[in-house]
Order: C-alpha cells, then structure tokens, then sequence
C-alpha cells in the first residue's frame, strides 16, 4: 500500500471516529499519574485515565504551548477536515512501543491495539493584540479494553497547561 493510500484510510478512519465516539465520563478526582514507561517519554495508565491535565501525559516536549511532539507521537494530517468555527488543527497519534494498526482492507477501519491515542489540538493564528497564537482546547480519543473513550482538554489563558474539562467551554478569540 502507497504512503499517500496510507494517510488516506488513516484519515478516514480519524473521520469515523470523530463523527461516532463522544463519549462523556463524569469529573472525579483524579490520581497523580505514574511515572512514565523507560522506553517511551508518554504516560498512559489506563486506570488513571483521564489524567486532570494534558502535561500530565507527557506528549510534548519543550514547553507545552509549542506542542512540539516527543519521539513517538506522530503528526497527520487529513485529506478532509471538518470545519471547526475556522480554527486550525494540529493531529498526532501515539501507540505503545512496538503497537501497530492493522489493515483489513479497502472500506474498513483501521484496527488500532489497544493504549493507541488521537490527539487533537485547535488553535488560532494572530490572535490580537498581540497576534499571537492561541491553543484553544486539545482532544485526546484513546483505546482501552477495544473500546474508544473522550477527554476534552481547554487550555488555560497563559498558554501554559489545558485541563480535564468534559463540558467544553467558550473562548473569546480577536
């Protein structure tokens, strides 16, 4: 299969899953994350999900507002996004070390192991006044026990952290 029909049935499942999965789990309080796996900077312990915040899961490296990603958590793109009130939209994915999707073939989803990981992030350019960019929210869909579960990260006005928030917000944007 061709890299680009790879990104393609890649995208179109990110799409079916997007559209079907909007699951939503009560607020409780939250455990402190474990320490992260030796061979992967990411902490997933899918007892402890979904961690109160984003930095908790350690995708990104470097100061969180950068979302520059950690060995291991691969961008995408789409062929077709949504439209999402004009935001931009960056897309990673994460699996366990040695974690793979299987192909079954052409009009099927992709079969992703599970401890795999969709991540989401929106976000404006040249936000005034300072035309800045501003990271709105990130969402993550994660797979546990063959099933795909939500967690809705805003993030906060410095920029500098999202948390856990399942009720979604409102972000005034210039």
């Amino acid at each position: 299969m061709t890299r680009t029909r790879t990104f393609m049935v890649l995208g179109t499942l990110l799409g079916v899953v997007a559209i079907f999965v909007g699951c939503r789990k009560e607020q409780s309080a939250m455990p402190i994350p474990p320490e992260p796996d030796p061979e992967s900077p990411v902490v997933f312990e899918p007892s402890q999900l979904p961690y109160p915040t984003l930095s908790a899961y350690r995708f990104f490296q470097g100061e969180l507002r950068e979302l520059e990603p950690v060995a291991g958590v691969l961008p995408y793109d789409v062929i077709t996004p949504l439209f999402s009130d004009h935001a931009k939209k960056q897309r990673s994915i994460w699996m366990r070390s040695g974690g793979q999707a299987s192909y079954a073939g052409d009009h099927q989803v992709l079969d992703f192991p599970d401890g795999t990981v969709l991540i989401k992030n929106f976000y404006y350019d040249h936000v005034q006044p300072s035309d800045a960019r501003r990271i709105v929210e990130t969402r993550l869909l994660y797979r546990i026990n063959g099933g795909w579960h939500f967690a809705e990260y805003v993030w906060n006005a410095e920029q500098t952290e999202a948390h856990l928030d399942m009720g979604g917000s409102v972000t005034p944007i210039s």
